[in-house]
């Protein structure tokens, strides 16, 4: 029976069955497993050959990390006796639709490298393993390793110097900007480690402040007294950069 018949029943599972075929004869004797298949008949395996090949599935792979992976070699160690070797499918999820599929070479005996360079969440690998022709023996697979490379980036570091205290000119107004105000926002970022948008021309991102460095140097002149200076802040984005090209028209 071919094995990738679809849509039959199995009616019936028995050993040495005796199934009365219309002369009241055994139809089996042998002592190996026997099966009814609707519309197809009475099947018996043959024990002195094996199936023609055979499929192993690993499930999910994902490392332990939800990071994409990038699969770049199998590396195997098995007695083969057919030429065919082990065939190998990779079938990775793809968040955006369809799964995608990479078939590399046939493994050989050797190492295997896995072209295309796609990524993914989560890869399963597919396994068919081939007889020998005759069928009269079976190839023995001992381990299989899946090799790949974790796409996992880290985040941008952002150090903006900013100088607190100065006159800034916004228009024909003279504003004075409160240094210890400024600050206190900051410190309250860097405390509550809040999530807020940074842009810098056409780049934005969501950054969160790691540190702060205040370098106070001159006395302010006014009553409150305390100091004008800079501020190193040390920012880190979260999820990297968005452009937003300049308009040239």
């Amino acid at each position: 029976m071919d094995h990738n018949t679809q849509g039959y029943q199995v009616n019936w599972l028995d050993i040495d069955p005796v199934i009365n075929n219309g002369q009241n004869t055994l139809l089996n004797n042998s002592g190996y497993p026997m099966f009814s298949v609707s519309e197809s008949g009475v099947w018996s395996i043959d024990p002195t050959k094996y199936v023609s090949e055979g499929t192993i599935n690993s499930g999910a792979i994902t490392y332990g990390i939800s990071d994409p992976k990038i699969p770049v070699q199998m590396d195997m160690s098995a007695d083969l006796v057919s030429s065919q070797g082990i065939g190998i499918v990779l079938d990775m999820f793809d968040p955006s639709g369809s799964d995608i599929i990479i078939q590399p070479p046939n493994y050989q005996g050797s190492q295997v490298t896995i072209p295309n360079g796609a990524r993914s969440e989560r890869i399963n690998v597919q396994l068919t393993l081939h007889s020998s022709d005759d069928q009269t023996r079976t190839p023995i697979l001992y381990r299989y390793t899946l090799k790949s490379w974790p796409a996992a980036t880290t985040e941008t570091a952002i150090t903006p110097v900013v100088t607190f205290g100065r006159n800034n000119l916004s228009g024909f107004q003279v504003e004075f900007s409160d240094p210890y105000e400024n600050f206190w926002y900051l410190q309250q970022l860097l405390q509550n480690q809040t999530i807020v948008p940074y842009v810098e021309g056409p780049l934005s991102a969501n950054v969160v402040v790691q540190e702060l460095d205040w370098l106070p140097s001159k006395l302010q002149d006014n009553y409150e007294q305390g100091f004008v200076g800079d501020c190193v802040i040390y920012l880190k984005t979260i999820g990297g950069y968005s452009y937003t090209p300049t308009p040239t028209t």
